[in-house]
């Protein structure tokens, strides 16, 4: 089972740094005492098997912890992420009616649901799991709701039980390295905590940076020899910057894995040649796990492509290009109140959303479904329009979006996030040049634009950008 293969390297690398918390290591043989007190301490706390648990702490070991104990419990673990507006935490504690939060805040939580406030967890050093009970004996056992991202309403959960749980940290993609060297992004989100996992089953080390500023999260991979890293396109770009144009920086990285969004193909070869040559860009969805991995060698062949799809795993293309997905084990819906709406699970498939196209056998991705803008009678994908918009010189970001113009039509509006100067004649010029009637009609200078912790482009926000954008 899986907790059964987190612990294994106790016995193997009972001194090993299971973590590196800013610098300093946590070995194998604390971690299994870390565990056994939170399993003690969770339980004196009133939690107990089949629970529903939302959790809501920082970046550090203590979350992965945590996590585990909770399993060891037999509870059901939601993520909470510390970013959410209050009004939007207490909508997903009454939707998965949550009755315990714990957190490393002290928070108000909403009638019906109880505190538990877990800012640290102390252990001699020699303990070990007798005192903290059983774990589960079933593999069917529930452990976590996988949460998507929340950028097209309330984030919705699919069951994941030890057996899924541990089927899709299998199908990581991580086997590069024996012992994986891991720094994650944050831990609320399924790959984080995937990665993490994986890392401890193989005896490997998760590492936290001092804070992830560009130079502590610089300095961590260097001084730590982190093997694996994984980066939203966005956050990314802000990085690159602070990076000699000429490196890369850190070839140690054996997997740089591009999430959340597929990378402009400037991206890709700005992380190819600053970052890291080993570049990983895969199609994966929250609710079914990774679909395919586009490798270092796919990629330098076909930078635009998103892989082929993974051993065992149905893709289909339909109507317009519509993807469809089938993996094993298939989940049967969303969980809760989200089930049997029948909007993305029919038929014994999942249907993301997302458009695509097959090239030499290799997927592409499009764009969304419901994305789709019809500008002036003619339907518009608002990522191909942004891609083009990407590729000249200067512009770093592009975001489109519906607008209405004088006669009330439908045209398209675009915030940009410059790089540098840039001439914004010359940039409408070249738009009007290679879009015709689908270019922009009105240009917007921002910053930033919103995107959520995964990276993803929050579109419903995009006309609420503050006033003081320029035109």
């Amino acid at each position: 089972m899986l907790l059964d293969r987190v612990l294994a390297p106790v016995e193997r690398i009972p001194h090993s740094p299971a973590f590196v918390v800013g610098g300093q290591p946590i070995s194998y043989l604390h971690f299994r005492a870390l565990l056994c007190r939170t399993v003690v301490h969770l339980r004196q706390q009133g939690i107990r098997p089949g629970d529903v648990v939302g959790f809501s702490l920082g970046q550090s070991p203590l979350y992965l912890i945590t996590f585990l104990a909770l399993g060891w419990i037999g509870a059901l673990t939601v993520p909470i992420p510390p970013t959410l507006r209050p009004q939007d935490r207490d909508e997903v504690l009454r939707k998965y009616g949550i009755r315990v939060l714990l957190s490393s805040r002290l928070e108000v939580v909403p009638q019906g649901c109880r505190l538990v406030q877990l800012e640290s967890v102390g252990a001699r050093g020699d303990e070990n799991m007798d005192e903290a009970g059983a774990p589960p004996s079933e593999d069917s056992t529930p452990l976590r709701l996988a949460l998507t991202s929340g950028t097209t309403g309330t984030p919705k959960g699919v069951l994941q039980t030890h057996a899924s749980f541990e089927e899709r940290v299998d199908r990581m993609h991580c086997d590069v390295v024996d012992r994986p060297v891991v720094l994650p992004p944050a831990l609320h989100i399924t790959i984080a905590v995937n990665l993490s996992v994986h890392a401890l089953c193989k005896g490997g080390t998760v590492v936290f940076p001092k804070s992830y500023a560009n130079e502590d999260f610089f300095d961590a991979i260097r001084n730590h020899g982190v093997t694996h890293v994984a980066l939203p396109p966005a956050n990314l770009n802000l990085m690159l910057p602070a990076l000699p144009a000429i490196g890369p920086a850190f070839p140690g990285v054996r997997h740089l894995r591009l999430v959340g969004s597929t990378p402009t193909r400037a991206v890709l070869e700005a992380a190819r040649r600053q970052f890291s040559p080993h570049v990983y860009v895969p199609y994966g969805l929250a609710e079914v796990g990774v679909v395919a991995m586009a490798t270092p060698q796919m990629l330098f062949e076909d930078p635009t492509a998103v892989g082929a799809p993974e051993p065992g795993v149905g893709l289909e293309l339909v109507a317009d290009g519509e993807i469809r997905v089938i993996v094993p084990p298939m989940p049967e819906d969303y969980y809760g109140p989200d089930a049997g709406q029948g909007t993305r699970f029919r038929d014994g498939w999942f249907y993301p959303g997302d458009r695509g196209h097959f090239e030499n056998g290799r997927l592409h991705i499009d764009g969304r479904v419901d994305h789709i803008i019809n500008a002036g009678g003619r339907k518009v994908s608002p990522e191909y329009v942004e891609s083009v918009l990407m590729e000249y010189p200067g512009v770093r970001e592009a975001a489109v979006f519906p607008i209405t113009d004088g006669a009330g039509d439908t045209r398209l509006g675009v915030v940009i996030v410059p790089s540098g100067a840039l001439d914004w004649k010359a940039l409408r010029d070249y738009a009007n040049q290679r879009l015709h009637v689908t270019a922009p009609v009105r240009y917007s200078e921002v910053a930033s634009l919103p995107r959520n912790t995964m990276g993803k482009l929050e579109r419903e926000a995009l006309t609420r950008l503050p006033a003081e954008a320029r035109d």
